[in-house]
Formats: C-alpha cells, structure tokens, sequence
C-alpha cells in the first residue's frame, strides 16, 4: 500500500482535513479572459454572456454638493448603473469574443463560426437602436481563404479614435485590420502567428538552414546525399505548413500607434498602426500572456502579466526591456507570484493626474497597485508586527543593475520613509471586470457567488428528517 505525502501538512497522510480548502475562481470569458469591455466616452459597459449580450449605463461621477456654510454635502446616488438594451443573438456556438467602441458607436461580437457587427444608434428618448452590418460576414470572407466555413473570431479590439477595428480569426489566427470611416474594408491582414519557424522548441529562432553542421557535403556518397536531400525537403515541408495558434489577447495603445498580440503559444508580436505594418517580436515568456496593456502616460511602453504572476515590461519602440523595470521585474516578492488567483487584467489611470508608469493589477480576489519604476518595496508583504508592540524591519534584498545584490538593513524609521509597493486590496470578490473610465475613476464588477445561487434552479429533492 502506497501512502500519498501531503505537501500542504506536516502529516503522512493527505487526508481531507488537512488539506488546504479554497473555492475556485470562475473566469467571465474564454482564455481566462473577461467578457466584459468598457466604452470611457459613452460610459457603457458590455457583457457577453453566452448567447446574448448586454449594454449598462454608468452614471457620471457627481460633484458633492456645497452647504450654506461653506462645508460639502456629499450627494447620494442610488446604484451607479443602469440596463439599456438586451440583445438575444442566433449563434452556433457560444459567443467567444466581443468589444464595444469607445464612443459606444460599435459592438462586434463572434462565435466560433460568424462574427457580427452592429452600429449604434442614440435615439431621442435616450435609447440605442442596433444596425447589424449585413455584409460583414462576406466582407471578412474574402480575406479569410483558409477558412471558408468560418469568419469567427478569437479576440477584438478598437482603436482609441474608434476608427479601426482589430480582428483576430479563430480558426486560422490571422490578425485584420479593418477601417471603419466609412465602410467597413480591410487595410491589412497578417500572418505573423501562423509562422511555425518564429518558436522552435523554448526559444525564439529565425528558423534552420538547409544545410546540415558538420556534415562535408563533397565526401558524402550518393546515398547519403539523396538521404540527406530527403531530410531536407522533408523539414522545408513541415516549416512551410502553417502553424495555426490562438490569438487570446489584444491590446492598442492610448494613441493608437501599436498593437500588441498574444497566442497560446506564448507568442507576443507588436504592430504599427500608423504605417500598417509588422515592427517587432517580443522574445518568448515561459507562461502564455494574461494581462496585455499599455501604459497610459507612456504608450510605447506594453506591460504584460504571465499566468505565473511575473511582470514584464518592454519598450516597443526601442525593441528593448527598460533599465528602470529590471530591478522590480528580476525580484518579484513571493507573496506575489505565488497567490492563488493568477492575474486577470492590468490597466492605467487617465489623464494629467496619472502617476507614471504606475499600473493597477487585478485578480479574481486582489487589486495591487505597483510601481513599475520603483523597487519592490515593502507594500504589507514582509511586514512583521509583535504581539502588543512595535513594527519590526527585516532584511530585504535590494538589486542594483551596477553592484548585484546587497543586503541592506533598515531601521524603523527608514523603513516608514520607504516608498510602500505592492498595495493590494481583498475587499472586492469574486472580481469578474477592472478598468478605470475617468481619471481617478475606477470601475469594479463583482460577482457574488450568492447571486449565483439564487438564479439556479431549486433542488429536485429535499430530505424532510423527522417526518413518518
């Protein structure tokens, strides 16, 4: 008989008492993506569910009220939101993919087979009217010849201005770039994630040659030159077939210059918009992407959060990883990296009053804040308090790109004028959605498991104890 060790117990066993109990984190959309996007303009939210979708109204942010004397009266709104349309879709599959424009003229939506766009009408009375683009479909047809039975999508994504439409195909992981100034119409469609020889086994390679190393061609014999010939052809054969992934995240930065695109295959490929063309390939990350955004005082500067909890950050218009990141990048507090939840999302504040390259990360049960150009800080991470005394300090490695690592002892009073990062909140959860709509102006969607459980269906059997 085998006894199975419990790593999470100091026991022998691994009984269910000792185990370590927590429920698991459900994600909105597919790819540990959420389904929900948000319009900053027109302050709309989209949900996709699995075959319909709907639009919330986010009330503004009202100013508080100013008294008689001077003090301010803070003014109460009942709920923040409000429900302006349903819409009830005619799928094949479950909705995979959607995204909502930022001045809320544009929703497009995809299963895995057909992908549908609307235009957005505001009435009068205050509510939209939905215009579906008929040809659409036939439109995306034309430029998809791999795939003729499917104009499905993987992931979407606008532009800023709300002037393009970025598209990534499911079944054949193209990436489209569609303008929609007037008629929708394809400016460019690339092919950069179907590319086999861009990843060969753990590394980013520009593919072999033909010839083989330390091979002498002129005292090879026949056979060993036809064999090798048949090798040869055989591997320009497979490296020719294309190397069909899924493109799972999208991300366009604040002034619509770039575009970034992740697969499963841990493959990151940036975009010119301006110039419609392929600029750079990030080198590839041991964990596929889950968050994909950039920074909002910086827009050259694309930050990504693997499925491990590790940050990178890379400045994509000098194809390099920014000096000023590594310190934090290279010595990540394990508190961190090693929470439960992995991260789901990273987004930036707004306008003048941003702090720079300051990003809010985000979980099904934490938001953090970091620093990306600080050090790590302490942030309540290796924070240490005595029972009924003082706040004590511990030795934190410090890494300097010159010197190495030093240790470096902190008094207490050096330690409170330490810049704090990595402030994390748990109030909200499960967190299904985070992004900010205004400068200094954040929206969070919760979704209680309680609310769940009210709309299942009652149970089919009840045990009455007691009755005869």
């Amino acid at each position: 008989m085998t006894k199975v060790i419990n790593p999470l117990s100091t026991s022998n066993v691994a009984t269910y008492e000792d185990a370590y109990h927590r429920r698991l984190a459900y994600s909105s959309g597919p790819f540990n993506a959420t389904a929900l996007h948000l319009a900053r303009q027109a302050r709309l939210l989209l949900c996709m569910r699995d075959s319909s979708i709907s639009l919330f109204k986010i009330s503004s942010k009202k100013v508080p009220a100013t008294s008689e004397d001077g003090s301010d009266v803070p003014e109460i709104s009942e709920g923040g939101w409000e429900p302006v349309l349903d819409m009830d879709l005619n799928v094949n599959t479950n909705l995979v993919a959607s995204a909502i424009s930022d001045n809320g003229e544009w929703v497009v939506v995809s299963d895995w087979y057909e992908s549908k766009l609307f235009h957005m009408e505001t009435l009068p009375t205050g509510e939209l009217k939905p215009t579906r683009i008929k040809d659409f479909a036939s439109i995306l047809q034309a430029h998809l010849p791999n795939t003729p039975a499917s104009t499905g999508a993987s992931s979407f994504n606008f532009t800023p201005d709300s002037s393009k439409l970025i598209m990534t195909s499911a079944m054949s992981a193209y990436v489209l770039v569609i303008d929609l100034t007037t008629k929708p119409r394809i400016l460019r469609r690339f092919d950069h994630h179907r590319m086999r020889n861009v990843v060969l086994g753990d590394r980013v390679m520009k593919g072999r040659k033909n010839s083989v190393v330390g091979e002498d061609v002129e005292m090879a014999d026949a056979g060993g030159a036809a064999g090798s010939d048949e090798s040869d052809a055989d591997e320009n054969i497979l490296l020719a077939k294309p190397f069909v992934a899924t493109v799972t995240r999208t991300a366009v930065s604040p002034d619509g210059q770039w575009l970034a695109t992740s697969d499963d295959r841990c493959r990151t490929h940036v975009f010119n918009l301006d110039s419609i063309q392929h600029h750079c390939t990030l080198p590839s990350f041991p964990q596929p992407a889950h968050a994909l955004s950039f920074d909002s005082t910086s827009p050259s500067i694309l930050v990504l959060g693997l499925a491990n909890n590790t940050i990178q950050v890379y400045d994509v218009e000098s194809r390099t990883f920014p000096l000023w990141s590594r310190e934090l990048t290279n010595c990540l507090p394990q508190r961190f990296t090693h929470l439960h939840d992995t991260i789901l999302g990273v987004t930036f504040d707004l306008g003048e009053r941003a702090v720079p390259r300051s990003a809010l990360f985000w979980g099904a049960t934490w938001l953090c804040r970091v620093q990306l150009d600080a050090g790590v800080g302490w942030g309540g991470f290796e924070k240490k308090r005595r029972w009924g005394g003082k706040r004590i300090s511990t030795r934190q490695p410090k890494f300097s790109l010159a010197t190495g690592p030093n240790l470096v002892s902190l008094t207490e009073d050096t330690a409170e004028k330490t810049p704090q990062n990595f402030k994390m909140v748990t109030h909200y959860r499960p967190i299904i959605f985070v992004d900010f709509i205004a400068p200094a102006e954040l929206v969070v969607v919760e979704r209680p498991l309680v609310d769940v459980l009210a709309k299942l269906p009652p149970a089919f059997f009840k045990p009455k104890y007691g009755a005869t």
